[in-house]
Order: C-alpha cells, then sequence, then structure tokens
C-alpha cells in the first residue's frame, strides 16, 4: 500500500513540474502587457535592471529553465524562454501543443521544419524552435516574442 501511494505521489509531482515549466512556454502571452501582470503570473524575478526606464528586463530562473522580458514605461514589448527537457517526446509535444495554442489564439503560422515555427499576428511576433543539445542529454524548446509595429 505504502509503494502505490508512493508511486502516486511520484506521478503527481512529476505531472506538476511538467504543467508548471509548460506555462513558462507561453511568454509570448506577456507582449503588451504591464510589467505588473508578468510579476503576479511568474512571481518575483530572479534579478531586474531597471537602470534604463525605457527598457527594464526581468529574468528568471528555475533550475536549468530560463526567462527574460523587457519593457518599457508602458508594456512588455520583448520576452524569451529557453525550456529543458530530459526526452524528445516531451520537448516536441510542449512545441506541438504551443503552436496549437497560438493558432487557436488567431496566430498565423510560417512552418520553418517540423521543429521550428514563425508565428504571428498584428502587434506580435514569435517563433518557437526545437534544438538538441549537442553538449548533453537534454533537449530544448526555445520561445523569442517582440511586439511589432
Amino acid at each position: 500500500m505504502k509503494t502505490r501511494i508512493s508511486l502516486l505521489f511520484i506521478a503527481l509531482f512529476l505531472f506538476a513540474q511538467f504543467y508548471l515549466t509548460a506555462q513558462d512556454a507561453y511568454v509570448y502571452k506577456m507582449i503588451g502587457k504591464p510589467k505588473s501582470q508578468v510579476v503576479n503570473t511568474y512571481g518575483k524575478p530572479a534579478h531586474t535592471d531597471n537602470s534604463n526606464p525605457s527598457m527594464v528586463c526581468f529574468f528568471y530562473k528555475k533550475n536549468q529553465n530560463s526567462m527574460v522580458f523587457v519593457s518599457d514605461e508602458n508594456s512588455v514589448f520583448q520576452a524569451e524562454a529557453n525550456l529543458f527537457y530530459s526526452g524528445e517526446t516531451e520537448s516536441m509535444k510542449l512545441l506541438n501543443k504551443v503552436v496549437q495554442s497560438a493558432i487557436e489564439d488567431g496566430f498565423s503560422s510560417d512552418t520553418l521544419s517540423t521543429s521550428h515555427f514563425k508565428l504571428h499576428k498584428p502587434g506580435i511576433g514569435f517563433s518557437i524552435a526545437y534544438l538538441k543539445d549537442s553538449g548533453s542529454s537534454l533537449h530544448k524548446v526555445s520561445v523569442k516574442a517582440n511586439r511589432k509595429e
């Protein structure tokens, strides 16, 4: 009985960990939002560089994953996330989920390959790519978004 409970707990933990890091892939949704919404969504940044008010940077780091947001006085104009996974399957699953969600949100897709997409809609553009880290066994999903004029 204890073994079952332990296995269930481990499975729930792994599912929660994947779900929480999957949220980080949706950084493109912060484009055009106020700085306060970034903090409300992702919590207190690991580091903030506000030496230039027209280019405030928020840095987040969780394990090997990282996120960066750049904002002017009004709203976020650039966002980036680098997410690392141990397997190709979960990386590609996340990439496909983000692309599908973006298309449902009104983005148009320019498919560059099965592992690299550029998406855009008026005012926002972003790219998402799957990369195999040749130096280790990790698989990376990279998201780069910015405000378009």
